[in-house]
């Protein structure tokens, strides 16, 4: 099921979208099912347990019970209207589901998409419902192109092989039926000498193109020799060697080292946001600090992504960190006050500055009236004796 996002939206990580069809509406099967199974069918097809791949993801009855608040009872009642009608196929032993039509409405724009769900196929649970899922999903894509089949054989790994084994049976079945007495007596002596030729024009032509090859890296070799040995290239400096990359911890390594999928993503997009790409050292430091805090691998990193945290420290236990300019930080003494204890002390600060400034105190005068203002007279100002004379 594609994840579209909305274009300028505050944060496109939570703005995830399922394609549901409005045919469903009036869809007999759909119709025939009690509301509360209408309302479960819309739950797995656009649910939070879905990922890249249309119609396959775990999910459990007892999960689907806590998070649609039903009791369990309830919860397989309604799942088995819909198992009953074919509408979705279960493995209790994996809590493996599969819905078989999602696909249908949900096709893969290209190669690229149908190499991107590699990751989520290997975190499938093993069994014989992921088979049967990956000869439905092969035979659709077949349908649809060639080259989206070959994407996903090379997606889903090991269980390519065992798709491959099965087709190899079959037609070797097949052909074995329908043209095995035939074969035998009509095409014995004339398809020997066709099967030759053919065989030594095809051995001619491979021969053919392995000298070709051949010649043209010996003329490459040629090429680069003498480049090497011009003058302009002799007193060149041989170039510097990059140093190759760090390698990154990945989900499967997360998840191999007992974390879940779920957590070991939304952690590792955290990191990714502060532009701090998770190293083996950093991976190791953080499962060092786990084991000084007292807790497993798996608790450290689920404890990360719900705080919101790109490292951990075991002191962050008892101290909690605190946000400052976008980053968490251990929290400090100045931090674990109260808000209202910083009132009170900037409260207490402003009463002793008042206390030592002075008061001025005003001015008594009886003959003063505060209600009448003296205007000197207009004119010249009137000259003394001493200045008359």
């Amino acid at each position: 099921m594609a994840d579209k996002h909305e274009p300028g939206s505050p944060d496109k990580a939570d703005d995830i979208y399922r394609k549901v069809s409005v045919r469903m509406w009036g869809d007999s099967k759909f119709n025939s099912l009690t509301q509360f199974a209408q309302f479960l069918w819309v739950y797995l097809l656009t649910g939070p347990h879905t990922s890249s791949i249309p119609g396959i993801f775990e999910l459990g009855l007892m999960t689907i019970a806590e998070r649609l608040n039903w009791h369990a009872e309830d919860a397989k009642r309604y799942f088995d209207e819909l198992v009953a009608r074919g509408m979705v196929m279960f493995e209790p032993s994996t809590r493996l589901v599969f819905i078989p039509n999602a696909l249908k409405h949900n096709m893969p724009a290209n190669e690229s998409v149908v190499m991107g769900w590699r990751k989520h196929w290997q975190l499938l649970p093993e069994g014989q419902l992921r088979l049967d899922a990956a000869r439905s999903i092969r035979e659709r894509l077949r349908g649809k192109k060639d080259s989206l089949d070959r994407a996903f054989m090379e997606a889903i790994g090991c269980d390519a092989a065992v798709l491959q084994r099965e087709c190899g049976a079959e037609h070797g079945a097949e052909h074995g039926a329908g043209h095995g007495v035939g074969h035998s007596a009509g095409h014995g002596v004339g398809h020997g000498v066709e099967h030759s030729d053919a065989h030594r024009a095809a051995h001619q032509e491979q021969e053919a193109a392995t000298e070709a090859a051949t010649e043209a890296a010996t003329a490459t070799d040629s090429r680069a020799a003498a480049n090497e040995s011009s003058p302009a290239n002799a007193s060149r400096k041989p170039a510097r060697k990059r140093a190759a990359p760090a390698e990154l911890v990945s989900v499967d390594v997360l998840v191999a080292d007992g974390v879940q999928a779920q957590h070991a993503e939304d952690w590792l997009r955290i990191r990714k946001e502060k532009k701090l790409p998770l190293t083996r050292t950093a991976w190791d430091e953080v499962k060092a600090e786990g084991l000084k805090g007292g807790l497993a691998v798996a608790d450290v990193v689920k404890r990360c992504a719900g705080e919101g945290w790109a490292g951990f420290k075991a002191k962050w236990l008892h101290e909690p960190p605190v946000r400052q300019r976008g980053y968490l930080v251990p929290r400090g003494a100045a931090a674990r006050e109260t808000r209202e204890q910083r009132l009170a002390s900037a409260r207490a600060a402003l009463d002793a500055m008042n206390k030592q400034r002075p008061v001025r105190q005003p001015i008594a005068d009886p003959a003063i009236d505060p209600n009448t203002i003296d205007m000197p007279p207009a004119g010249p100002p009137a000259l003394e004796d001493s200045d008359a004379r």
